[in-house]
């Protein structure tokens, strides 16, 4: 059958209300932004366009409930979003494969499979990478990376398994920021539930203080409840490499022997994706503009990115949230002229609350916090809402 033989179903899927073209959208990673995104599209009564999601799991993490799930309040399933499942709610096409190049001007895309895409707007969300500290083989197999989730609880399954064999085992912590400050806490207190009581925790950072990004006040604050805890921070080691499960440092300081290695450092770029005509930074991260564009028709947030407005955004779920919530609102709008967009304005302050003891946690906010009980109960309320606002649990029509 030639041209003539189009059907009218066909013509009817290329159009949507009034008679406009349909608007091809692609979301690329299923990051904190691009689900914030997605959500939205639950509460669109019409539609001028088609959505296609394109990750390479079929699930993704929720990274906020990662201490409760080392504490052992959680399974793995708890803290997973199925990807499927989203897509098919929000009437979404989800396409599970690697993005491997994008050509904005061309507004194609190639996917691992093989499959090219074509789209009008693209979202980007991919995340970053963890920073490793070493290329040594037995070093490497003793690190614990918390990113990507989908391979730390992979990871911590044998941590698990040598750990109920009663050895007095060495976990070192490598950071010294508030995910570091968690993860931490958080294994200290399952040994001590698990009551291997003679196995330690040890945080190591190179700077002189916790935290460094909050009031001193803060900093000191969490210090306490780390020592309170039982978890030794050792100040000024920079750790320059790892070699047969000992971490090596700057300056005359004694090597550690380690079991277990936690590396929690800030992400390098993301995933190798070839993108044309758009800028990188001298890192790799994705340049954004105050809309999150990084080029007329592709837009981008989360870990991946940098903010060229304000380069000293913290990459952040908080951060990652909060520009979801704007694309959300810019794609009801319509994502035409810039006129028609709503900037990205960073907050003065976020609210962050870190799990710091038993049964307690600090609720940080600027430059005032609290710690206690009743910011534990917060963080539970705020992570435990977060997971049921998409509604995963509602019937597939």
């Amino acid at each position: 059958m030639g041209q003539s033989g189009i059907s009218f179903l066909t013509i009817g899927k290329q159009y949507g209300r009034l008679g406009h073209f349909m608007k091809k959208i692609i979301f690329v990673g299923a990051g904190h932004a691009n689900l914030e995104v997605i959500k939205s599209l639950s509460t669109q009564h019409g539609r001028d366009a088609t959505y296609t999601l394109i990750s390479p799991e079929k699930n993704t993490f929720y990274s906020g409930l990662l201490p409760r799930f080392i504490l052992g309040e959680l399974q793995s399933k708890d803290l997973a979003i199925d990807l499927e499942r989203l897509c098919k709610l929000n009437k979404i096409t989800f396409v599970q494969a690697m993005v491997l190049k994008i050509d904005p001007d061309k507004k194609i895309l190639l996917a691992s499979d093989g499959t090219t895409f074509e789209f009008d707007y693209l979202f980007l969300n991919v995340g970053g990478v963890p920073t490793k500290l070493s290329t040594d083989p037995e070093s490497e197999v003793r690190s614990v990376y918390v990113k990507p989730i989908t391979s730390f609880v992979e990871k911590w399954r044998e941590v698990q398994r040598e750990c109920s064999s009663c050895r007095e085992l060495l976990f070192a912590v490598v950071g010294g920021g508030a995910a570091s400050i968690e993860v931490a806490t958080a294994l200290n207190l399952r040994l001590k539930k698990n009551g291997a009581n003679r196995s330690r925790v040890h945080l190591f950072t190179r700077d002189m203080a916790l935290a460094k990004n909050y009031e001193s006040k803060v900093s000191l604050s969490l210090l306490r409840s780390l020592q309170q805890a039982g978890v030794e921070v050792h100040f000024d080691h920079d750790v320059v490499e790892t070699k047969d499960r000992h971490l090596i440092f700057q300056g005359e300081k004694s090597a550690f022997r380690y079991d277990f290695l936690f590396p929690i450092l800030p992400m390098k770029s993301p995933p190798s994706i070839d993108i044309s005509n758009i800028q990188r930074d001298s890192s790799g991260f994705v340049v954004v503009d105050s809309f999150l564009r990084a080029h007329s028709n592709v837009f981008a947030a989360g870990d991946c990115t940098t903010f060229e407005p304000s380069k000293f955004l913290p990459r952040s779920g908080v951060t990652a949230v909060q520009q979801g919530r704007l694309m959300a609102f810019n794609l009801r709008h319509g994502l035409g002229a810039i006129s028609d967009l709503k900037p990205y304005v960073p907050p003065k302050a976020q609210l962050n609350i870190l799990l710091s003891g038993p049964s307690s946690a600090h609720a940080i906010f600027g430059k005032h916090f609290i710690a206690g009980k009743m910011a534990l109960l917060l963080k539970n309320y705020i992570d435990n809402s977060y997971m049921k606002s998409f509604n995963l649990e509602k019937d597939i029509k």
